[in-house]
């Protein structure tokens, strides 16, 4: 809790520093650098401006004094004994984590069984957590020996062994593998070999690691480049370094990102000029975003201030071997390189550089504590204020606390019981359904806010599938973590659902919201996405749910991540008002909706085919079940089919839908090619002698330009606006009404100008 009041202190002198820019120079600047500050407008009117806190992990719960320990490159605690290894060439200390798994402090006492392994305290007290850092002062004492340290607070003990690795001393002039990677500076080669007028020149302060320098790549010809003769062309670095494991490693390339690049952005890799290691490394972010993959990888690589190579390694032996990078193309930088042997860890900088006997010969510990003052917290169960059942709607408002969810946290859909229903608030994981290679399960997790508490999901990397082919089988809809609230309504009507959130990359995040309407039929969802940093937002107004029935259980029982980080602090549902429903939704002739429906149109014309004898079946959607609908089908072709819908008023709406029978047979029409048809006919000509013994194309152009014709507007009759004057029954009843008396020649160049 108390890493989580300091996020949010930082965060709030960081608002203060926006208001106070705000108020310079009588306010010219107000809002300018205001992240918080956006335009609500239309779509979302009525939406409080507020902002909220980072998202922390504060305890739900706080219990009683328990000491907890956690030594450095563990995920997570465990009771069983911990492990720490050193290398005479790695990190000079390395920590122990002690820390209160309660509320109050508790007095702890450290002591090791080696007088070789050094401790930084033997005793202290902890409120929060304190760290305890373990070194090796004697490596040639240590060779090949284990230590234990002991950690107890008299009720719980904690023991970490200490091993050291058998690495020999007096290793010079070479990167020394330790602590699983071996991270060079690309300043800090072992040699540079120019060829002609190609050479790596260093420049000062560009890079972001160690001292900040990088090595950029120069062709003052700019000459073209031979790409079968890389080697014996192009200027080259090498880096010698000794593995002391073997194996397939992974090879992490730091390049600084590069402005207004033209072409390709490449350089070459191999590890001890073996043919079977080189490698063309290439760029998709060449030139600022000329098509989406760019932009989407030079955005990455702006914001992060790095791109990152990965290149496989093949196997090497444990020994010494040389790195040698190439320029391909001109002005290519790079900062650093780091051979990950035991698995890459998740880092924005990398680790620091290994030892090198000339340019890093004193390591340096690993990372410190934030030094602070703590003070013992108190006992606390937030989730005993929560109450328990459904959120209850009152006067058409619905207020619901995202974190309520947390109090039932569930792996499977299977868990939902009638008793966790009858709770009012729970989320699933999903953890028991299997998912597909680059998707990580995660969770929604309690967090602090400005006001109280809310819940975020931490940013895995994963982008959830969107197309309908893979969510039929791993879609964020059954698969990303759900939080979902039960509601008792007494107010029918329509809600609007507004929720508070978060994000962190807008272009990346976004979540998927449902309303469980299976008690009443129909269904009503919608994905949102956000192009600001937080807001309060329902996307356009697609974001309402309809709740109808008196003292319905409904619920909102999806609100799932699919991409990345994203935080919910409130959900509100509040109602536009009781209003007054009536008319249908949607109109079926077997089984096809009708396209052009509208709510507020009552009178559609269907056209049947040459030969059609049976009425088809009409069926229709109301909003609701509770609307009654009927329908009369018409007697016999052509004929009108009437449906009534009763609506909530006591009143009734009246659709009909009139059906006719073409007597040409539209196929015997289809589909000339326009400037193959020469317009030569008798009953034409005499009416516009121009039109005579020309193209159908000419004569398309004179009808659009010079408006001869009603057929002007036979674009509407093409795009089906069948209620616009005489355009009401589409192409093919076009042609059977209006062309009769008119040759084949002339209906199929109607037909093919619709």
């Amino acid at each position: 809790d108390s890493f989580s009041q300091l996020s949010i202190a930082a965060d709030e002198e960081r608002k203060a520093e926006i208001a106070k820019y705000s108020t310079i120079v009588d306010g010219k600047w107000n809002g300018f650098i205001d992240p918080e500050n956006y335009d609500v407008g239309a779509n979302f009117a009525g939406a409080p401006v507020t902002s909220q806190s980072p998202a922390t992990s504060p305890a739900m719960v706080l219990g009683a004094t328990e000491m907890g320990a956690i030594v450095q490159g563990e995920a997570m605690p465990t009771e069983e004994a911990s492990l720490l290894t050193f290398s005479r060439y790695g990190q000079d200390g390395k920590f122990i984590d002690i820390f209160n798994k309660g509320a109050g402090s508790f007095n702890w006492t450290a002591s090791a069984d080696v007088e070789w392994v050094t401790l930084s305290k033997t005793s202290g007290t902890v409120c929060d957590e304190e760290r305890l850092w373990v070194k090796v002062n004697d490596y040639d004492k240590a060779a090949e020996q284990t230590a234990e340290i002991t950690i107890t607070d008299g009720t719980t003990t904690k023991v970490v062994s200490v091993t050291v690795e058998n690495v020999g001393p007096n290793i010079e002039n070479i990167y020394v593998e330790a602590d699983g990677y071996v991270s060079m500076q690309a300043e800090h080669y072992s040699s540079k070999n120019n060829v002609g007028n190609t050479t790596w020149q260093l420049v000062e302060n560009a890079g972001r690691g160690y001292d900040g320098d990088m090595m950029r790549s120069y062709d003052a010809d700019f000459g073209e480049v031979n790409m079968d003769n890389i080697a014996g062309t192009r200027a080259s670095l090498t880096y010698d370094f000794y593995l002391t494991s073997a194996g397939e490693f992974d090879l992490e390339i730091y390049r600084l990102p590069t402005l207004n690049a033209t072409g390709n952005v490449r350089f070459a890799v191999a590890v001890d000029n073996r043919g079977d290691s080189f490698t063309v490394v290439s760029s998709t972010a060449t030139d600022e975003g000329t098509s989406a993959e760019q932009n989407e990888q030079w955005a990455e690589n702006l914001y992060h201030q790095i791109e990152k190579h990965l290149v496989d390694l093949p196997y090497l032996e444990a020994g010494n071997h040389t790195l040698t990078i190439w320029m391909v193309d001109n002005f290519i930088s790079l900062d650093k390189f780091v051979i990950y042997t035991d698995g890459i860890p998740e880092s924005e900088l990398g680790p620091d550089e290994s030892y090198h006997s000339r340019y890093n010969p004193n390591f340096t510990d690993s990372v410190p504590i934030l030094e602070r003052n703590a003070t013992p917290a108190e006992q606390k169960d937030v989730t005993s204020a929560w109450g328990s059942g459904n959120f209850v709607e009152a006067g058409g408002k619905v207020y619901i606390e995202a974190e309520y969810a947390m109090e039932n946290v569930l792996t499977s859909s299977d868990e939902v019981t009638s008793e966790i229903l009858n709770k009012g608030a729970y989320t699933v994981t999903h953890n028991d359904l299997t998912l597909p290679e680059g998707l990580s399960h995660n969770a929604w997790r309690f967090t602090q806010s400005d006001t109280g508490h809310g819940v975020y999901s931490p940013d895995l990397g994963d982008e959830w599938p969107t197309n309908d082919a893979t969510m039929s089988e791993y879609g964020f809809r059954t698969h990303s973590p759900e939080l979902a609230y039960r509601i008792n309504f007494t107010t029918p009507g329509w809600y609007y659902v507004w929720a508070r959130v978060r994000t962190v990359d807008y272009e990346g995040e976004g979540f998927y919201f449902s309303e469980d309407t299976w008690h009443y039929g129909g269904w009503i969802s919608d994905y949102w996405t956000h192009d600001k940093d937080e807001k309060w937002t329902s996307h356009n107004f697609i974001g309402r749910a309809y709740w109808w029935d008196p003292l319905l259980k409904a619920s909102i029982d999806e609100f799932k991540m699919y991409d990345k980080v994203l935080s919910i602090e409130e959900i509100v549902a509040e109602s536009e008002g009781k209003i007054k429903l009536s008319g249908l939704n949607s109109i079926y002739v077997d089984g096809v909706e009708i396209d052009e429906f509208s709510t507020t149109t009552y009178e559609y014309y269907k056209v049947l085919p040459k030969g059609t004898t049976e009425v088809p079946e009409v069926t229709a959607k109301a909003p609701i079940k509770s609307m009654k609908i009927s329908v009369t089908p018409a007697e016999k072709l052509p004929g009108i089919t009437t449906i009534s819908v009763e609506n909530t008023d006591g009143t009734n709406s009246v659709y009909t839908v009139e059906f006719s029978v073409l007597s040409t047979e539209v196929d015997d029409l289809k589909h000339p090619e326009l400037d193959d048809i020469q317009i030569d006919d008798k009953f034409w000509s005499p009416k516009l002698e121009t039109f005579a013994s020309t193209t159908a194309e000419y004569v398309l152009r004179q009808w659009e330009e010079e408006t001869h014709s009603s057929l002007v507007n036979f674009d509407k009759v093409a795009a089906g606006n069948r209620n616009t004057q005489d355009y009401i029954g589409g192409v093919e009843w076009y042609i059977d009404n209006y062309c009769r008396g008119w040759s084949r020649k002339l209906k199929r160049f109607v037909f093919a100008f619709a």
